[in-house]
């Protein structure tokens, strides 16, 4: 029996786990019958944030089961008032910061009586003291860190000149965008979850339609998902049909199963005709059951993860498909962290693509999976554990990691070898509504709203949101 047989069989007679309160809210995500109008490249009022999230750093220690880390500074949670869609025919409102909080820390309080007693010096003794600290050999804290190569990576923001931190919608959309992604030429691309299209972004905030997934007869029949470009271009891109056997908080996940699925898989977008051609599909015989994200290498090999399967799959130039790894670690466990029976998510490669890294559901890790020298699957190693529900992931220049806690409206850096976190957007700072999908552009970091908690994803955001200058683990 093939391997992929025997893991169905596996998973259908599985009847461990569990579903929870959360589970209901992305079955009633699937069970919508969506609708769709087209308003292309319509203006939009910017809603700037000016003020960063406290950068709380927060050691990474081994996490017992069941503890999940402290990442949210000790302040009130307050949500902030990021303005409701404008009407076609009303004027657009204004939409202000709100006033920024005062936040006293530990490292304030103690400096502040040396702050008041270095007012009192004389001018000549206080250029003589810092003249002494500048010729001083002992580093200035948190100046550098070891990244797990032990390289010295510079730290986040550098004192002056200080840029300030903004967080505002980039772009307001007909439906919720799940997948976003970026191309050689710096083009922003979004899929959007219920009807199927894939636009591009344009800078003035509006968009253009692209192309329907798998058809415009499909259109409302599944969801589009993840989405990433070959060198040339080319587009790519994460395709689940509806399924009448949808349960996602059944651990059998009975849909992987549905005989009638022939469209769930991989779709190919051309660079310049915008033709859609299948890749891999179920109706080729490929047992896929949740295609979710999507990475492209540059030798043209395609990466998709699977998030109730609980792989990863590799698509080759030629259009061969393995199953590349299925390792313990992208599954869920018998009693799953998060509360979903979800596996490997999100999926991305590192600059030298000698990495895929990896976001699993189910019990929430970020991964490193080693690509060998042969292309095939190394050992995970478990870079941060402890998270709620994750969904989106990107990788700056540094190595630094970013994941989505959707269904907290956080995004969590997390330096390379893991011992490092801080928030670098919640909903206090960033109009975020259920964020998924994440790519940096320009040192940009693009966030996707897929508004999952919403029980009509009618009443979502709808919005990529841009945050600058950010801070980093």
């Amino acid at each position: 029996m093939p391997e992929w047989e025997r893991r169905l069989e596996r998973i259908d007679t599985a009847m461990y786990g569990k579903s929870s309160w959360g589970s209901l809210l992305l079955i009633a995500c699937f069970g919508v019958q969506p609708g769709w109008a087209q308003t292309v490249g319509d203006d939009i009022t910017e809603e700037v944030l000016d003020e960063a999230p406290p950068p709380v750093e927060v050691p990474a220690p081994p996490i017992e089961r069941g503890e999940e880390p402290e990442l949210v500074a000790d302040v009130p949670n307050e949500e902030v008032d990021v303005g409701q869609e404008p009407s076609p025919s009303a004027d657009t409102p204004d939409v202000s910061s709100p006033e920024p909080e005062d936040i006293v820390t530990k490292d304030a309080v103690t400096d502040a009586p040396e702050q008041a007693e270095a007012s009192e010096v004389p001018p000549a003794a206080r250029e003589e003291e810092e003249a002494e600290a500048v010729e001083s050999s002992d580093p200035a804290p948190d100046d550098t860190r070891e990244n797990v190569a032990g390289s010295a990576v510079p730290d986040a923001a550098p004192a002056e000149p200080a840029t300030p931190y903004r967080a505002q919608v980039y772009t307001r959309l007909p439906d919720t965008p799940e997948g976003i992604g970026v191309d050689t030429q710096g083009n922003l691309y979004a899929s959007l979850f219920h009807t199927g299209q894939i636009v591009q972004l344009d800078e003035n905030g509006g968009y253009t339609h692209i192309a329907w997934i798998p058809s415009i007869d499909q259109s409302g029949k599944g969801h589009v998902l993840g989405l990433a470009s070959d060198t040339e271009d080319n587009l790519y891109v994460a395709y689940k049909a509806r399924s009448k056997y949808d349960r996602i908080g059944d651990p059998r996940h009975p849909a992987c199963r549905d005989a009638t699925d022939v469209t769930s898989g991989l779709y190919r977008i051309d660079a310049e005709t915008r033709e859609v051609t299948p890749v891999a599909t179920r109706g080729d015989g490929w047992p896929f059951c949740f295609p979710d994200d999507v990475a492209v290498d540059d030798a043209g090999n395609v990466y998709l993860s699977d998030l109730t399967y609980a792989g990863i799959w590799k698509i080759a130039p030629d259009g061969t498909v393995t199953l590349w790894s299925e390792h313990p670690l992208l599954h869920w466990s018998a009693e799953p962290y998060s509360g979903f029976p979800l596996g490997v998510n999100v999926i991305e490669l590192d600059a030298d693509q000698r990495n895929l890294y990896a976001a699993t559901s189910g019990d929430p890790l970020v991964l490193r999976i080693p690509i060998q020298p042969d292309g095939a699957a190394g050992e995970p190693v478990v870079i941060s554990r402890g998270h709620s529900l994750l969904d989106g992931i990107a990788l700056d220049e540094a190595g630094n990691i970013y994941v989505s806690e959707i269904y907290r409206n956080e995004i969590i850096g997390v330096s390379p070898d893991g011992t490092r976190r801080v928030i670098v957007a919640d909903k206090r700072r960033a109009p975020l509504d259920g964020n998924a999908s994440l790519v940096m552009r320009d040192g940009v970091l693009y966030v996707a709203n897929l508004g999952f908690a919403h029980p009509r994803w009618q009443d979502a955001d709808k919005t990529v949101v841009a945050i600058h200058n950010f801070p980093r683990p």
